[in-house]
């Protein structure tokens, strides 16, 4: 009885903070002239390969870039925001400039809360990460800024910056990649970039607490055995 008690609650715990709750619509966008945006998509919507919740996927060509496969994910809930957008990225001729955005609106989190953005690859030329909070709520919005990685590549490359935002009240938050390549044929760039959340220390506490009490009840019964 007392075995099953513990791995109930243990279930409960784990569950309760790894369930998505999503906080409103993902859109995603891509430009490569500099000008208007060429791909502007939301989940589900029309140019959404993807049909699963949550989840965005473009395929195909913008401008003189032949091939961008690009997914974003809102893996977080709307009081712990988590966004990840991954891309890979080919052009030919003349080279230039991509940019990938992605965003969610419906936030809510504590004021002045810590965030984390992430970002790792391999770069043909140069990589800049960005994220950014918006207290309107507004998708796509860069008004208030997160994260700045600098400019990043060529090569592998890996990035990790921490910022304060977020608020009572709904906000977005945006997710901003930019892309340099210079001329050449088959010149390609992928990276895998990430916004969320610090993990609070309570709920980093309680979580420590059901994994050591897990631990002890499994040397015990080991004892016994």
């Amino acid at each position: 009885m007392k075995r099953m008690m513990c791995v109930t609650m243990f279930a409960l715990l784990v569950g309760s903070m790894a369930v998505p709750q999503p906080a409103s619509a993902l859109r995603l966008s891509l430009n490569a002239g500099g000008g208007a945006v060429e791909v502007s998509l939301t989940d589900n919507g029309v140019g959404d390969v993807n049909g699963a919740s949550d989840v965005i996927t473009f395929l195909g060509a913008v401008n003189n870039w032949s091939v961008n496969v690009t997914t974003g994910v809102n893996l977080g809930t709307a009081t712990q925001p988590h966004m990840d957008l991954n891309s890979i990225n080919i052009s030919n001729g003349g080279g230039g400039t991509m940019q990938i955005m992605l965003t969610e609106t419906g936030f809510t989190t504590p004021p002045a809360f810590s965030f984390l953005g992430l970002i790792g690859g391999t770069a043909a030329n140069r990589v800049q990460y960005q994220t950014y909070w918006d207290a309107a709520n507004n998708a796509f919005a860069t008004t208030t800024p997160l994260t700045n990685s600098g400019l990043l590549g060529p090569g592998a490359f890996s990035d990790t910056r921490g910022g304060l935002g977020g608020g009572v009240g709904p906000f977005s938050v945006t997710q901003v990649v930019t892309i340099t390549h210079l001329a050449g044929n088959n010149v390609s760039t992928s990276f895998d970039a990430a916004v969320s959340t610090v993990p609070e220390p309570a709920s980093m506490l309680l979580l420590g607490s059901g994994l050591l009490g897990l631990g002890l009840w499994g040397r015990k019964m080991r004892k016994s055995a």
